[in-house]
């Protein structure tokens, strides 16, 4: 295995070999251990943390990840929604508007 940076050597050695983990969360109880202040980030955000800024706008769910709401985007259950706004909108205006948010949707995904 090579490494551009002696930097992402040191960080493979001392998670894959030396078992080093010395950024804990601080939330009492969890004890959970990191390789880095990052991934500590990461940790409290998903684990500890209610905050879900990742909203999806036909559904009304909001998720705390973005690849979790672009999982939902592609779901079934997401597009039927989408399909059912386009047959009960009333306006032209909201119709094309409901088909370029599932263009713009569908587009990024892919």
């Amino acid at each position: 295995m090579e490494f551009s940076h002696l930097g992402r050597l040191k960080r493979h050695t001392d998670r894959e070999h030396l078992k080093r983990f010395p950024f804990s969360c601080e939330v009492s109880g969890c004890g959970k251990s990191f390789s880095s202040r990052h991934e500590v980030k990461l940790h409290n955000i998903h684990a500890h943390s209610d905050a879900r800024p990742f909203p999806c706008d036909v559904c009304n769910t909001a998720y705390k990840i973005n690849g979790k709401l672009m999982e939902h985007q592609r779901s079934k259950s997401h597009l039927l929604k989408v399909e059912e706004s386009l047959k009960k909108s009333s306006t032209s205006k909201m119709k094309n508007s409901i088909k370029a948010y599932f263009m713009k949707t569908t587009a990024t995904q892919k």
